[in-house]
């Protein structure tokens, strides 16, 4: 949720500035209820961004320019949340006190948040990166993670992966050209796919990854866009030996009022049980 972002934000300035944490506690139980979900943005960044940047650069002779970066903005449930979080975040890049020179946005081309960018008070913030592209100079333009070229960067990436694979199983072979970019068609240029096939093609546990390789090669190439990480994950379970264990872990996720890391996951399971899930 939005509403997290400026706690988080604050924690890592805190971290990594720690003549302000003190600053930062004080503010917090004066009032504590600033970390509420349902208080305003506003309110939020003044309390746990803006304020905690101008005692920073009163504190530091040199303060050195920061960037912020937020990854996977789409995430967030709300999309009223992303506008309103697009736009404070503008408000803090304009103002010309604040030791702040970028903020690095990362997400999926949703209309909502593009729509956002484009308003009048936040499109003159926004900087297209500077990339590469075929060969020519350096030119602006919009980085995009769903355009053709990504098939070309998940053949690389499945490529290397199957190379570190026949490093530890010699007699693995090598995918061929053909094999590897239909697997690239499957992963829909969706990097988190491409990983997951690998995960399950390499899991480690006494099975054959060639195996598991010529089922991935089947998986159907008629998918919806946007679906092939689901189907990836019902063919996973129909292989599972032990359908009612998977079946009992998955019942765990799924119930649980906050995400857990895996390690948490392998101790609420118990020690015969948690090693699946690593």
């Amino acid at each position: 949720m939005a509403g997290n972002l400026f706690a988080t934000l604050v924690y890592q300035l805190a971290n990594n500035f720690p003549s302000i944490k003190d600053d930062v506690s004080r503010a917090i139980r004066e009032n504590p209820a600033i970390l509420d979900l349902d208080t305003s943005l506003e309110d939020q960044m003044e309390t746990l961004f803006l304020q905690p940047l101008r005692v920073l650069k009163l504190r530091l002779c040199k303060c050195p320019p920061l960037v912020f970066a937020v990854d996977a903005l789409d995430e967030c449930t709300s999309e009223a949340e992303i506008v309103d979080l697009i736009s404070v975040l503008g408000q803090a890049l304009r103002d010309p006190d604040l030791p702040v020179t970028h903020i690095l946005l990362t997400s999926r081309s949703e209309p909502h948040i593009l729509n956002a960018f484009q308003k009048e008070e936040v499109h003159p913030l926004v900087c297209e990166i500077p990339v590469k592209i075929s060969g020519l100079k350096s030119v602006a333009t919009i980085i995009s993670l769903d355009g053709a070229d990504v098939d070309e960067d998940i053949c690389i990436f499945l490529q290397h992966s199957f190379k570190e694979l026949q490093s530890r199983c010699p007699t693995f072979p090598q995918p061929k050209q053909d094999e590897l970019a239909r697997l690239a068609n499957r992963a829909g240029r969706r990097f988190i796919v491409a990983s997951t096939m690998m995960k399950f093609i390499d899991d480690g546990f006494n099975v054959d990854p060639r195996d598991r390789l010529q089922l991935m090669l089947k998986l159907t190439n008629k998918l919806l866009p946007g679906t092939e990480v689901y189907k990836l994950y019902d063919l996973i379970l129909s292989t599972c030996a032990d359908p009612k264990r998977a079946y009992r872990h998955l019942s765990v996720v799924v119930t649980l009022v906050d995400p857990l890391p895996m390690s948490q996951i392998s101790e609420l399971l118990g020690p015969s049980e948690g090693r699946d899930v690593e």
